[in-house]
């Protein structure tokens, strides 16, 4: 398991470049896009892993595959990333750079279940009542899982609203458990 604290620093230390350099955005969307490519395709993370390939080759292939798809600074970091041993720490990194960049621009991120799609005038109404109870601006990031039957489950930090049918089935369950006739 990644060392969290090791990838806080660093993601602290990019997070505190970038903003100086006024690269914020690009510097998140280039993460946020290496993370996905590199998901749907493991023979990279699996390359810069292979501790038989020296780390000029792998250097080489960062370049080639990145440079005219990232920033340079983006670059510059997974290049010293790798140069210091530390880019299975990336996925980390990213999660704890997007909390930095979140904090810094007062957002949160409202992770919410459903099970259907929710219509954009329904999470315009969840994003304002979210918004009202936590005062920051919200981003909603929706799933969608046909288990939960009907209603909502909204994450936010550390609270939990399970407005569900499955979340009220399950407490009618534990309360009708109890009950003695």
């Amino acid at each position: 398991m990644p060392d969290v604290r090791v990838a806080r620093r660093y993601a602290a230390a990019l997070f505190n470049v970038v903003v100086r350099e006024n690269l914020l955005d690009t510097v998140e969307r280039d993460l946020q896009n290496i993370i996905g490519v590199w998901g749907e395709h493991s023979q990279i993370d699996e390359t810069m892993a292979h501790p038989r390939i020296p780390t000029p080759v792998k250097q080489r292939i960062l370049r080639q595959l990145l440079e005219a798809q990232v920033s340079p600074i983006t670059l510059n970091f997974l290049l010293f990333l790798l140069d210091k041993q530390r880019l299975d720490l990336l996925l980390a990194i990213e999660r704890e750079f997007q909390r930095l960049s979140d904090e810094h621009r007062k957002l949160v991120r409202a992770y919410v279940t459903t099970a259907v799609p929710l219509p954009e005038d329904q999470a315009d109404l969840l994003r304002q009542h979210i918004n009202r109870e936590t005062g920051l601006n919200v981003v909603l990031v929706p799933t969608v899982d046909p288990r939960i039957i009907g209603g909502v489950i909204v994450r936010v930090g550390d609270r939990l609203w399970d407005g569900s049918i499955r979340g009220y089935l399950s407490d009618l369950r534990q309360t009708l458990a109890g009950t003695r006739y």
